[in-house]
Formats: C-alpha cells, sequence, structure tokens
C-alpha cells in the first residue's frame, strides 16, 4: 500500500507549533485537553517529537523515557530530519507512550498504537 507522503505539511505544522516556544505567550493558558495548560501540551508534545524521532530512526524509546520535559524547539527540527531521512513511508516503527487525557487522545492505551505501518 502505498502512502501519501505528508513530510512537508507536517514540518508546517511542527514549526508553526515550535514558534509557541520562541514568543511571549502565556503558558498558563488553558489547552483544548482537559487540566492542561499550553506549558503541559507542549512539554508532551516536545517529548513526542524525540520519541517519534527516535522511532524512525530505528532506535529504542523505552516507556519510561516518555514524561514530559522541558520545552525544546530542537526536538521539533529532530523529528522533522528523522522523517525526512526516512526512504520507505510504510515501514513499520515501534512506538510507545505514557498515557495521556482521554479527551487529548482517544483511544491512548498508556502502551502502544497502531496505525499504518507504527505500532
Amino acid at each position: 500500500m502505498a502512502f501519501a507522503d505528508f513530510r512537508a505539511a507536517d514540518a508546517i505544522a511542527v514549526r508553526t507549533s515550535a514558534k509557541l516556544l520562541h514568543g511571549p505567550p502565556d503558558l498558563a493558558l488553558p489547552a483544548p485537553c482537559a487540566g492542561w495548560n499550553l506549558a503541559d501540551l507542549l512539554a508532551q508534545m516536545t517529548v513526542q517529537h524525540l520519541g517519534f524521532a527516535a522511532a524512525a530512526r530505528g532506535e529504542a524509546w523505552p516507556l519510561e523515557r516518555w514524561r514530559p520535559g522541558p520545552l525544546g524547539a530542537a526536538a521539533a527540527e529532530g523529528v522533522i530530519a528523522a522523517f525526512d531521512a526516512v526512504d520507505a513511508l510504510d515501514a513499520p516503527m515501534s512506538i510507545r507512550w505514557i498515557a495521556r487525557p482521554q479527551s487529548c487522545a482517544a483511544g491512548a492505551n498508556g502502551a502502544s498504537a497502531s496505525t499504518g505501518g507504527i505500532t
């Protein structure tokens, strides 16, 4: 099955969200996720960028590393670069993560996801 190449569009979205780290946003503003603020959401996005980049490179990213930490725009560029280097868009990759509030990730089970080639 051929997959559409959405990497350019994804890079735009990732870089746009990373711009929030360079401006004077109020990180205490509420996020769309119940009980989360903007800082919580950006911290979660940062760790996801790191984990997805590791998966794209074929590296292990143990479950215990899926803990939001310091915000970092470098993680955004890292995930873009990692996926730019992927030749086979339908190649399987293993991704594990921590559970998130249901309002943010419907169906998140805290262990793994399976979408297309992602397991």
